[in-house]
Order: C-alpha cells, then sequence, then structure tokens
C-alpha cells in the first residue's frame, strides 16, 4: 500500500512536469508525442485497409501500425513486435471479425515463412489489390491518367488442382552447432523455416529434392558449406547450385566425388558457385533449355535470370506483341533485353529488333539463342543504360521501343526517350510500381500518354506486383 501512495504521484508528476519543461517545449514543437509501447503488447485494432506488401493498416495513439496476415476491415487481435518513430509492426494473433474474403491458407507454414504473404486472400482479390497499388503509385507519383485498364492477366493455377507455378527457387543454409537448417527465411527475422514437407508452389520435381537436401549438405560440412542453394527445373532436368556468398573455398576432392555420386543416383545437375567466380559444373549438364513460345526456346545457364513462372511468361509475350501491333520488317528496340525473352518472340514475327544488354555474357548468350532458333532479323548489343545512351540511336526511327528493367526501373532511358523523337510507342514492363511511376511521370512530361494499363498475375499469392503499361505519343 505504501508502495502504491508513494509510485503514484511521482510517476504523475515527473511526467506532468517533463511536459512543461520549456527545452522539452522546445524541441518537440510543444506537442505531447504519443506514448511510447513495450514489444509484445497486445492491441485490438480494426484493419482500415492494404498496404503495398499485403499487410493490413491499422491506427493507434497516432501511429500506423502494420500487421501481417491481417485483411481490410477485419477486427483483430495483434502483438506489436517492433516499433519506429511513426509506425508499429505487428503480428496477427487472432481475427475477431474476418473479411468476407479471407480464405484457409493452403500451405502450413504460411504463418512462419516470408514467401506467400497473401494466401489468407481469394486469387481474383489479390490481383485486384496489386491493380490498385499501381493505380494509386500511378496517380500520385506520375499523375498520368490511364486510357484505358486491361484485365489482369491471371495464373492458371486455382483451375488445375495444382499450386506448384515456381520452376526456380533459391534458398537459405543455415549451420549451428552441428546442425544444418535449408529453407526460406521466416517472416520477420532471419531465422529458417525449414521445408520438411515440402513447399507448395514449387513445381513437384523441385518439391521432390527439397527432403534430400539437409541430408547432402549435413554430409559434406566438413568439407564445404553453401551459404545458398539455387534449384532449377527445366525441360525435364533439375539444376543444384551450391552457391557461397561469404569467404569460401573450392570444395575439398572427397566433397567433389561424394558430389558426383549424389548427382548420378538422382540425376540432377550439380554445380558450385563462390563469390566473383563462375560456376563449376560437378555434374550433369551446364546449360537448360527455356521453352518461352511453342516454338521458341532460350538456352540458359542456372545463374541467369529467366521468369519463374513460365506458363505466365507466355501470357506476358503474348500480350506484349499484342499490345505493340507488331509489324513484319518494321524496325524495335528492347532494352534490358536478357537472355532474349522478348527480343526473339518479337523478332520470330518478323520484325527486324535490336535488343541491349549490359553483361557481355549475357550479349553472347543471346546470340546463340537468335543462331538456335533460326533468328536473323535480331542483334544484341553490350550497353550499360543506366549510365548513357549510344546518340547513334537518336538518327533512327523505330516502331515501338520495349522496356523490361530490373527493379531499380529506367530512369536514365527514360529522360532520353522523353526528349527524343524515336518513337511513337513505348511498352514499359515492370517488377516494381514506384520506379515504374517514377519512370512513368518522366515519359508523360516529355508527352507520352499512357492508352494502356495491366498487372499480370506472375507471383501468385505473393505481394509482388509485375506489370504491363503501353505508352504512346
Amino acid at each position: 500500500m505504501i508502495g502504491v501512495i508513494v509510485t503514484c504521484p511521482v510517476v504523475f508528476l515527473v511526467s506532468h512536469s517533463f511536459w512543461r519543461n520549456p527545452l522539452v517545449r522546445m524541441v518537440t514543437g510543444g506537442r505531447k508525442q504519443p506514448p511510447l509501447r513495450q514489444n509484445n503488447q497486445k492491441l485490438t485494432l480494426k484493419v482500415d485497409r492494404l498496404s503495398h506488401d499485403g499487410r493490413g493498416v491499422a491506427h493507434n495513439d497516432g501511429k500506423i501500425v502494420f500487421i501481417s496476415g491481417a485483411l481490410a476491415g477485419e477486427m483483430v487481435e495483434c502483438r506489436i513486435e517492433k516499433q519506429l518513430s511513426k509506425q508499429d509492426h505487428a503480428s496477427l494473433l487472432k481475427v475477431i471479425e474476418a473479411s468476407p474474403q479471407r480464405i484457409e491458407p493452403f500451405c502450413k507454414y504460411f504463418d512462419k515463412c516470408g514467401g506467400c504473404s497473401m494466401q489468407m486472400l481469394q486469387l481474383e482479390q489479390q490481383i485486384s489489390h496489386k491493380q490498385q497499388i499501381l493505380a494509386e503509385q500511378l496517380a500520385h507519383f506520375a499523375e498520368c491518367e490511364v486510357q484505358s485498364w486491361q484485365p489482369p492477366l491471371f495464373s492458371n493455377i486455382e483451375n488445375t488442382g495444382e499450386q506448384g507455378y515456381r520452376y526456380r527457387a533459391r534458398l537459405h543454409v543455415n549451420y549451428t552447432k552441428g546442425l544444418v537448417q535449408v529453407g526460406f527465411l521466416h517472416a520477420s527475422s532471419h531465422k529458417i523455416v525449414e521445408l520438411n514437407d515440402g513447399c507448395p508452389v514449387l513445381v513437384k520435381q523441385l518439391r521432390a529434392i527439397l527432403p534430400l537436401l539437409q541430408p547432402l549438405l549435413a554430409e559434406i560440412a566438413s568439407g564445404f558449406r553453401a551459404d545458398e542453394i539455387q534449384l532449377t527445373y527445366s525441360e525435364q532436368k533439375i539444376s543444384l547450385g551450391l552457391v557461397g556468398v561469404k569467404r569460401q573455398k573450392k570444395p575439398a576432392k572427397k566433397v567433389i566425388s561424394h558430389l558426383q555420386q549424389w548427382a548420378e543416383m538422382h540425376q540432377v545437375s550439380v554445380y558450385y558457385q563462390l563469390p566473383d567466380n563462375p560456376i563449376e559444373m560437378v555434374y550433369g549438364d551446364e546449360f537448360l533449355i527455356y521453352q518461352i513460345m511453342p516454338d521458341l526456346k532460350l538456352k540458359f545457364s542456372p545463374s541467369d535470370f529467366t521468369q519463374v513462372n513460365p506458363q505466365m511468361n507466355r501470357a506476358m509475350i503474348n500480350q506484349a506483341l499484342q499490345w505493340i501491333d507488331i509489324q513484319p520488317a518494321k524496325q524495335y528496340l528492347d532494352l534490358f533485353c536478357g537472355l532474349g525473352n522478348f527480343t526473339l518472340a518479337m523478332a520470330k514475327s518478323g520484325a527486324n529488333v535490336t535488343g541491349f544488354e549490359v553483361g557481355q555474357d549475357m550479349v553472347l548468350r543471346a546470340m546463340d539463342n537468335a543462331k538456335l532458333n533460326g533468328l536473323e532479323n535480331v542483334n544484341f548489343i553490350k550497353a550499360d543504360l543506366f549510365k548513357s545512351i549510344d546518340p547513334k540511336w537518336q538518327k533512327q526511327r523505330f516502331e515501338a521501343i520495349l522496356l523490361d528493367p530490373p527493379r531499380a526501373g529506367a530512369e536514365t532511358v527514360c529522360r532520353w526517350l522523353a526528349n527524343q523523337k524515336l518513337t511513337h510507342k513505348i511498352l514499359y514492363v515492370s517488377c516494381n510500381p514506384s520506379t515504374l511511376a517514377r519512370d512513368a511521370g518522366i515519359l508523360c512530361q516529355g508527352g507520352f500518354s499512357v492508352s494502356r494499363a495491366g498487372v499480370m498475375d506472375m507471383f501468385p499469392h505473393t505481394s509482388h506486383v509485375e506489370s504491363m503499361i503501353l505508352f504512346e505519343r
């Protein structure tokens, strides 16, 4: 009782005098700041909307609260896991009032794994949310009006009963106290979620390999430790890559021998790759085949970029050719062309196409792919499009220019295109709505308008947004 009598007035007096202190009022601008909440505090909140990464957004004590696993309109109980100055991050404990759009996640690791963060939402609502994100980014940051929103390109997974769409995966490896862990990263930490029962979004051929990885890595741990595992499946072949991202020595001879035996037994191509070094094959084929169209294929190394969802990639290519109205014998540019995913498809339609890519190895493989498909109306050039543009292209005209940049976008290219008269049509394929919006604003200021826009379900059940925009001038 004495503690109560003494403690309560002291707390009140300290708090009251603290805010009356002139120095404190000067630093805070006279505004009383919201009280700090301790981590692990439980709150009951109403979710207003979904964030760009698929988390529920609520408000409490003047701060935004991001709640993993919560949906718009729901009343939920959550736990504060991380505090920042203007926002809190929380985990979902219980849904008190559920959204009618909520469904049961199909993966047992959903509440732990950081991969498919939107499994609790109906697939059509997922893609609708992604289109809304793109529309908001364009309106707020690009100030571009979309003349026509096209129907989203959907994956076919819901109609087949098979959730597996990923033909590629990167797994993380951890060595702790003699134990080896293999899996994806936890949603809110760097801990590894071990996928003992497989990952349902991988194709079944890769799912079958997962249980074999931990024993293999444990057996070779004394002679070689991989930091990452790269799995690739294509045309009935599986490739397994042991990647070292930290300082690492070459595998010992006994490790190579063991890997060769394992690879032959399971008929898997195996390679290892040390930091800043090329691939070293242990067993099997160095290159795989990627069927981008029924009559068009790419030869690629497992370390090359290819789309993880071949079905959606084919749909995306077909839509791109339709939107730009590809014409035989006309001139086209494909910037950030990679191995020629779009370039070769455009050339297969009879167009004359030039592709630009920054890496010489990629350019050479793209040229090999043109020969592989018997295409002579295509050319590939090495160029760093993030730095400068070859001025000789300013004197030419192109029927259309296609952009498919990485997440960083194509700011340098778009500023150049906005001030040139090279084309009246630009097709922009994006994996990042924010950099797309920035670049769209640049093009619109240069006189282009957005005639078509739409999203593609390249990565179902994730917050990843793949989109396509057609600019015309």
